[in-house]
């Protein structure tokens, strides 16, 4: 009975233990898509304005308002590094950020109105910010796991003692009275 009650708690922990662990990667994961997809789209809307103006006739080194378009929707994404506005050949035409950063970058051509490509809005991720972020999400699920698997052990502990309290059935009894060298 004591062997099958530590094996029932060892798998009730081992299950907490995955449980916690696959709700973080599922939580990371859409946190992580869900960065992405509103990058995305601040960089389709910035690509479309792009392309809008490109069709008035004005070129895309010329578009004087996109640095103040591009800081405006900089200044409203903490997961964001910076963007970049690349002309087809990467060269940076326009930029929020005073230095080369390292990030994840979230590219969306513009194209102009024959199709051809003139350039890109690339939206770089601050990576550092997303770890960060999922770190406090990690103490937040472990904050709420540990209770709970201290209160399992809890609950097997007090489960333990009242085994251990319990006096033995009559036929055990004997067998318990028997030295070791005489047990069946």
């Amino acid at each position: 009975m004591v062997r099958v009650l530590v094996v029932f708690l060892a798998v009730l922990a081992a299950g907490l233990a995955l449980g916690t662990q696959l709700t973080y990667s599922a939580a990371e994961t859409a946190y992580r898509d869900a960065v992405a997809a509103r990058l995305r789209m601040i960089a389709v809307h910035v690509a479309t304005t792009i392309q809008t103006t490109q069709s008035l006739g004005i070129a895309l080194e010329a578009q004087d308002t996109l640095p103040a378009l591009i800081g405006r929707e900089a200044a409203g994404v903490p997961d964001l590094a910076g963007i970049e506005i690349v002309d087809p050949v990467g060269a940076v035409v326009f930029t929020t950020m005073p230095a080369a950063v390292a990030g994840e970058a979230v590219t969306v051509p513009v194209v102009d109105d024959l199709g051809q490509e003139i350039g890109a809005v690339r939206m770089l991720r601050d990576v550092t910010n997303e770890d960060a972020r999922l770190a406090t999400l990690g103490r937040g699920l472990m904050s709420r796991a540990l209770p709970i698997g201290l209160g399992i052990l809890a609950i097997a502990g007090l489960a333990l003692a009242a085994l251990a309290r319990r006096p033995l059935a009559p036929g055990l009894r004997d067998v318990a009275a028997l030295g070791p060298e005489r047990r069946p």
